[in-house]
């Protein structure tokens, strides 16, 4: 009895011995890559970039930009110099990659991202990436999270665009940007939207806190990176009087 797969096969064209050599080693090239991986390699451990953007009232991107300079941690190893795009509707960063002849855009594996920093108009963001591997605090979904303060007081925002329907418009289909502030301090995470919910932490230091934040028109939902860093020195100089020097560190 002959199998209709062995009759099918008798028909094939068969591969000149140099062909199947090459086939043979480009397969075990790339089954070593991934057992070993080269740095190079990492990069296509991800997936190509295919997003499709649906509006052009808004915008998808961090900072609104699709190229911006910067540097991340990625499976263990240090990588500088990079071209880095972070999409907040999908929540994944992206690698811009060009050569001579083409370009092409890598969104990089979560679970091998773990920091990255963005540059913009010479203000530096840091990101850390929340996973179940690597957490940051159990109540927060798996992401990328900005570092505003790593200290004796932990901040993180969460950046996030939605693409928002208005059949009002000429062009229903907008981007929408909101973002979520976390406070972790003394074990405890606080979801900080409002004034009075910071204050809530610094039971003892509301009066000093409180004038500061009117003072440097803090608004939770609108204020940029440097004046929540600012705050956060702040606030942990008033729970440590006695220290010298105020560390950020990240």
């Amino acid at each position: 009895m002959i199998l209709p797969w062995v009759l099918s096969a008798q028909y094939m064209p068969a591969d000149s011995p140099e062909d199947i050599l090459k086939q043979r080693q480009e397969v075990f090239g790339l089954i070593e890559a991934l057992e070993d991986p080269l740095e190079d390699s990492l990069w296509y451990q991800g997936r190509i970039y295919d997003f499709q953007g649906r509006s052009n009232n808004g915008t998808p991107y961090f900072e609104n930009s699709t190229s911006l300079p910067g540097y991340l941690t990625y499976n263990g190893k240090l990588h500088e110099d990079l071209l880095l795009f972070y999409n907040l509707v999908t929540d994944e960063l992206i690698l811009r990659n060009s050569n001579s002849t083409n370009t092409i855009q890598v969104v990089l594996d979560k679970y091998f991202t773990e920091r990255f920093s963005l540059i913009s108009h010479g203000n530096y963001y840091h990101f850390q990436t929340h996973t179940e591997v690597k957490p940051i605090h159990d109540r927060l979904k798996e992401g990328f999270y900005e570092v505003i303060y790593n200290d004796i007081l932990k901040m993180y925002v969460k950046h996030k665009t939605i693409l928002f329907f208005n059949d009002f418009d000429a062009d229903p289909f907008s981007y929408r940007y909101e973002k979520q502030v976390y406070l972790i301090f003394d074990g405890e995470i606080k979801v900080v939207d409002s004034r009075r919910n910071y204050l809530k932490a610094f039971k003892e230091h509301k009066k000093p806190l409180r004038k500061y934040i009117r003072r440097a028109h803090i608004n939770f939902e609108k204020s940029g990176t440097q004046s929540l860093i600012d705050l956060c020195a702040y606030s942990k100089s008033l729970l440590d009087q006695q220290e010298p020097g105020i560390e950020k560190n990240y």
